[in-house]
């Protein structure tokens, strides 16, 4: 530690001390503050430590003993506030439930979830590239007024359909010993450019699911393409389509294999 300054005279500070702390002023002994966890007054009740960090952030015994600090008692190998962080990093989001959790420092020094949202009666906690979020629900994939939308790109559809609306009758492309089974899933996918759309559809092995895809209105199964596949990890649909056109697609399960569609539901939209 550098020299201690000379002492001012009554009523003014002294001059600053060759550590590059000042000795009016800085030191904060007599804090109640926890060395472990961010305050709005300066210093912490811990003198070893609060001089190690105040050594290299004077701003500690003069301002505050923030998050900042806190996190300086590891940094700068302070030997205390040891502890496990629980989480990435502050701010990170997840959703447990309906709720949306934040990772925050806590009073231990170290990082942790705690509540930050409870998601009102309507909406739910959905995790997004964004983080997580309160938003209303999805749609349900059960019938037109529920169609999902689905992106180019990666799709998760956490479907909740339970009736078979619309895809009633076997389709051109499943074989005949293959009885529809289980609910319809209902989707809608409006192509950016026309060009062939591929649909990937990911599925256990030695399963067979159907699906076909209509440019009518929706709940009209006239076929634009059909796809059913039994061995393959992935079922494609694929079919010519035209920019800016709805085009409403119908995926339903069948009794040839055990495995029903999977919820959430894994579809993968290309234009080439």
């Amino acid at each position: 530690a550098g020299g201690g300054g000379t002492a001012g005279s009554a009523g003014s500070s002294g001059s600053a001390g060759t550590g590059g702390i000042v000795d009016a002023g800085w030191d904060a002994t007599g804090s109640s503050n926890s060395c472990c966890g961010p305050a709005t007054t300066p210093g912490c009740n811990d003198p070893s430590i609060e001089q190690c960090v105040c050594s290299k952030d004077g701003a500690c015994c003069y301002s505050a003993w923030d998050a900042i600090c806190v996190n300086e008692v590891k940094k700068y190998n302070c030997n205390g506030c040891l502890c496990i962080d629980k989480c990435s990093g502050a701010g990170a989001t997840k959703c447990v439930g309906d709720e949306v959790q934040e990772c925050a420092m806590q009073s231990t020094g170290c990082l942790d979830w705690q509540t930050d949202t409870v998601c009102p009666t309507g909406e739910v906690c959905m995790d997004g590239s964004a983080g997580a979020a309160c938003a209303p629900p999805p749609p349900s994939a059960e019938n037109c007024s529920e169609a999902f939308p689905l992106q180019s790109g990666t799709n998760s559809i956490a479907w909740t359909a339970s009736v078979a609306d619309y895809l009633t009758s076997p389709t051109s492309c499943q074989p005949s010993f293959a009885n529809l089974d289980g609910p319809d899933l209902v989707l809608k996918y409006v192509p950016a450019t026309t060009s062939t759309v591929t649909m990937s559809f990911a599925k256990p092995t030695d399963t067979r699911w159907v699906a076909i895809v209509s440019d009518a209105a929706c709940g009209t199964t006239t076929e634009t393409a059909c796809a059913s596949e039994w061995a393959a990890s992935t079922m494609d649909l694929t079919f010519l389509g035209t920019a800016g056109t709805t085009y409403y697609i119908y995926v339903r399960d069948t009794d040839s294999g055990t495995s029903p569609l999977d919820n959430p539901l894994g579809v993968t939209v290309t234009e080439t």
